[in-house]
């Protein structure tokens, strides 16, 4: 009985259920494509930066997260990249270190992050060949930086310029030096772009 008077209710004003019907459909519709478009975008940021950046898992020694200092860094080896490349899963393992410095030209100022990697091992995942605006990349045992282009442009720098750099050492002293700018990379991430700082590892 109930169902009957409803679905005669209905259609008593066809215009009124069409319009109801038409609103939900759009609204549904709308919603299902912008939440779509959201958990895209946020797969997109998330890959753009840890999937060429960072990585999805960094293996640290016990405490690091407690101190951040390069005291409490995990000693890297051939028998470590070895164990963890044998996980299912892996596809690249790749040493870097870490740390922020007072970077500096004759005028300018800015605290930057450096990141010391090693470039024949950094090829699929940071792609700095791809990346490069400017000049080369640094071979490893090369003295010299690759910065990002944003970081580039606050300092007015291109390959062949000098870039400052003062930051802590080991076991907490001090830290500078000049280096010649290698290189210039244009980042994905506009953060990483417009603070990072390329060294090589040792």
């Amino acid at each position: 009985m109930l169902l009957k008077l409803a679905y005669r209710n209905l259609w008593r004003n066809k215009r009124r259920t069409y319009i109801t019907i038409a609103s939900v459909l759009f609204a549904v519709f709308f919603a299902v494509i912008l939440r779509s478009m959201q958990i895209g975008v946020y797969e997109l940021m998330i890959e753009n930066v840890v999937g060429y950046y960072s990585g999805y898992v960094q293996v640290h020694k016990k405490g690091y997260w407690e101190e951040q200092t390069i005291d409490n860094v995990t000693p890297f080896s051939d028998t470590l990249a070895s164990t963890i490349e044998a996980r299912d899963g892996v596809e690249h393992v790749l040493p870097r270190l870490e740390g922020f410095v007072l970077a500096a030209t004759q005028e300018l100022t800015k605290g930057a992050l450096v990141n010391g990697i090693d470039p024949t091992k950094e090829g699929g995942m940071l792609q700095l060949q791809e990346k490069l605006a400017d000049g080369k990349v640094f071979e490893l045992n090369e003295r010299s930086v690759m910065l990002g282009a944003g970081l580039a442009e606050y300092f007015d720098l291109s390959a062949g310029d000098t870039l400052v750099m003062l930051g802590q050492g080991y076991h907490g002293i001090s830290a500078r030096g000049k280096y010649p700018v290698a290189g210039i990379v244009k980042l994905n991430s506009p953060l990483l772009n417009d603070n990072l700082i390329f060294m090589p590892l040792p």
